[in-house]
């Protein structure tokens, strides 16, 4: 594979632009932080002095720390959702307002009597004060690079919402954008001196699927399948793929439904400049199969042990020996699984599925190799 995938170019009005507003709202918000974290700490002590009680300092801590504790983990929620402008606008306006009462109640004159109690009652007004949400007002700015990646601009367009999200996902099926995108992976890895070296190992799991019929065509999903394995079966997709066996990088990849044998997709799985191919006993004696695309490979895949109700324990030594080294494609697996979650299928359809699986790989390719590509970026 040797697609490529061009860069998205910068949507209407990202350019040079972008950073004035940019450092225009930052200023704006951290002088806004600021002030009302000095406002807080000032109301505190103030309290503290006048009132000389414990229980007023108390109260005016609650007041001040419980809105941002009940206002933080929905603040990125209501950012997303929400206008970022309108929410700046309504933030300050709010706080600006609640300085404003603060100021006009302390100049106040009260009896002596009552000093406790306008006390607190500036201590509801401080709670009314950091009411205002400038927690999530840092979820509205620290998140320029990845708008900046796909081109959005945050100044003037909104976040794309799940219709946007839809349509672009099935802009990467209709093109086949993540076998695309997996290629392209490879290939940058291979340009950093990440080669694919001459041995193979083969190998295939399975993906399950919703079997339920409880849905609006009263059936299971046409393009998945149900295969038997050991005693247990199995409804959904099948995930092949071939990793290089120094690397342990996925290099090919193929998705079919899960009734498909393991060796029907091989020749596909393997570059042709291999000298050893490597499987479990579901590749034993395909060594037509491998000649067919690699002429130059030696069949190393396990064997089977047991023949005529007898174990074979030369075969079964020589198959210990090979799985050391079969034994890395089960880290891709793992990961894919584990970490990515994709032990299930999300959509119906083989197509929309592969593009999850070939875009999955290619991101445990990264992976995989971060701690290269980290020594790549430091100084």
């Amino acid at each position: 594979m040797s697609a490529q995938i061009a860069r998205p170019e910068a949507g209407p009005g990202v350019g040079a632009r972008w950073q004035l507003r940019f450092w225009t709202v930052f200023s704006g918000q951290a002088l806004s932080l600021v002030g009302s974290a000095l406002t807080q700490f000032v109301l505190l002590w103030w309290i503290t002095d006048t009132t000389g009680s414990l229980s007023a300092l108390a109260t005016a801590g609650m007041a001040a720390l419980l809105p941002q504790a009940l206002l933080s983990p929905i603040g990125g929620i209501l950012a997303d959702r929400y206008s970022r402008r309108l929410l700046m606008i309504a933030a300050d306006a709010v706080s600006a307002m609640c300085m404003l009462v603060l100021s006009l109640a302390s100049s106040a004159p009260t009896s002596a009597p009552s000093g406790y109690l306008n006390s607190r009652f500036l201590v509801a007004v401080s709670s009314a004060t950091l009411l205002a949400p400038t927690r999530w007002l840092v979820c509205c700015i620290d998140r320029l690079n990845l708008p900046r990646f796909v081109g959005i601009d945050l100044g003037c367009e909104p976040v794309p919402d799940a219709t946007t999200m839809l349509k672009f996902r099935h802009l990467l099926n209709d093109n086949k954008l993540g076998e695309a995108l997996f290629a392209r992976v490879g290939k940058e890895l291979q340009a950093r001196g990440i080669k694919v070296n001459t041995g193979t190992i083969v190998d295939a799991t399975i993906i399950g699927a919703p079997s339920s019929t409880k849905n609006a065509d009263k059936a299971r999903d046409p393009e998945m399948h149900q295969t038997k394995k050991g005693q247990q079966w199995y409804f959904g997709m099948k995930l092949h793929i071939g990793v290089d066996s120094q690397t342990g990088l996925t290099h090919s990849a193929v998705v079919t439904a899960a009734n498909v044998h393991d060796k029907h997709p091989l020749p596909d799985l393997l570059h042709g400049n291999e000298q050893r191919v490597y499987g479990d006993s579901a590749y034993a004696n395909q060594k037509a199969l491998i000649a067919s695309k690699a002429p130059r490979a030696k069949d190393f895949t396990n064997q089977r042990t047991r023949r005529a109700g007898e174990v074979d324990e030369v075969q079964r030594a020589k198959n210990r020996n090979k799985s050391r080294v079969r034994a890395r494609v089960e880290h891709i697996f793992a990961v894919v699984k584990r970490l990515w979650g994709f032990n299930r299928v999300r959509y119906r359809g083989l197509q929309k599925n592969a593009t999850r699986a070939f875009t999955a790989l290619a991101l445990v390719n990264i992976y995989l190799c971060r701690g290269q590509m980290l020594g790549w970026v430091r100084p």
